[in-house]
C-alpha cells in the first residue's frame, strides 16, 4: 500500500466516520449484569431526544504525519438522521492535501459511505443507546472529578469488534443527558497502535440533545516511521424535517442549488 494511503488507513478513513449508531442493527451479546439506573435513565433520555427526523452539517479536519509523510484533509457534509439512525450523507466539499476534489470523486465518496450506512458497518454502538445496553457491562466511578451534577460510568464492551469500545461517560444526574463520552475502540485501524475518542454533547434544538463535537487521536507506524493523527469533527446547523423523504429532498436540493456538485 502506498504511504499516503497507509496514512489514511491509520485513521480508518475517518472522513466517513459516524459516532451514532447507523443502519441495520446486528445481533447483540447475551444480557450482562443489571444495568445501573443512571444508565437506564440516560437511555430513556436519549430515545426521547432523538425521536423524529433531523438534517445537519458536519465538518471534519484530519491531520496525519509519519516521518517525512504527511496527509491532511478537510471535508464538509450534510447528513440525514431518523430516530437516531443516520440514513444518508451528502459530501459538499472535500480537500485532500490542499487539492479540492471534483464532483465525480465526491459522488464516489457518497456512494461508499451510503453503502456503509445501509450495512450498518463500522459505526460505534453507544453504551447509552437502549438497543446496545446488553453489549456492555457498567460500573459507576465514585472517584471521578466530574462536571457539575454529573455521575461517571465506566463501560466495558462484551462484543469485541470495531463498533464497540471501553471507556467512561458522564451523565447528568437530573436530566439523564449524556454530557461526554471518552473511549478506546476494541479494534484499531490498520497501522494504528492506540486511539482515544472524546464526544461532547449539547442541546442542538429545543429538546434535542446529541453530539456536537468529536475529537480522535491516533498513534501508530507506517513503514519504519512512528506517527500519529488527529481528527476533529463538528456537527452544527441542525434542522428538524417532517419525514425522511423530506430530509433527503433537503439534502439533494442544498447540493443542487449551491452548485457544489
Amino acid at each position: 500500500m502506498p504511504p499516503q494511503l497507509q496514512l489514511r488507513t491509520i485513521l480508518g478513513l475517518c472522513a466517513a466516520s459516524m459516532a451514532i449508531a447507523t443502519g441495520a442493527i446486528p445481533a447483540s451479546a447475551a444480557p450482562a449484569a443489571p444495568v445501573p439506573s443512571v444508565v437506564m435513565q440516560a437511555a430513556a433520555a436519549n430515545a426521547r431526544a432523538l425521536q423524529g427526523t433531523l438534517v445537519h452539517e458536519r465538518h471534519i479536519t484530519i491531520s496525519v504525519s509519519a516521518g517525512p509523510m504527511h496527509y491532511s484533509e478537510q471535508n464538509d457534509a450534510r447528513l440525514l438522521m431518523a430516530n437516531g439512525l443516520y440514513e444518508q450523507l451528502r459530501y459538499t466539499h472535500v480537500v485532500e492535501n490542499g487539492k479540492t476534489l471534483g464532483a465525480a470523486a465526491i459522488e464516489k465518496r457518497d456512494e461508499e459511505i451510503n453503502s456503509e450506512l445501509a450495512r450498518g458497518s463500522g459505526n460505534f454502538k453507544q453504551p447509552f443507546d437502549a438497543r446496545f445496553l446488553q453489549d456492555y457491562s457498567y460500573r459507576t466511578d465514585a472517584k471521578c472529578v466530574c462536571l457539575p451534577n454529573a455521575v461517571a460510568v465506566r463501560f466495558h464492551s462484551l462484543v469485541r469488534d470495531d463498533a464497540h469500545g471501553d471507556g467512561i461517560m458522564q451523565i447528568d444526574r437530573t436530566s439523564g443527558r449524556v454530557l461526554d463520552v471518552t473511549y478506546t475502540p476494541d479494534v484499531l485501524p490498520a497501522h494504528a497502535s492506540s486511539c482515544t475518542t472524546t464526544e461532547s454533547f449539547a442541546e442542538v434544538l429545543p429538546g434535542v440533545w446529541t453530539i456536537v463535537r468529536i475529537e480522535r487521536s491516533y498513534h501508530g507506524h507506517v513503514a519504519f516511521f512512528g506517527g500519529g493523527g488527529d481528527v476533529v469533527e463538528t456537527l452544527d446547523h441542525f434542522k428538524a424535517v417532517r419525514s425522511a423523504r423530506a430530509g433527503l429532498s433537503y439534502l439533494n436540493d442544498i447540493a443542487q442549488s449551491s452548485g457544489e456538485r
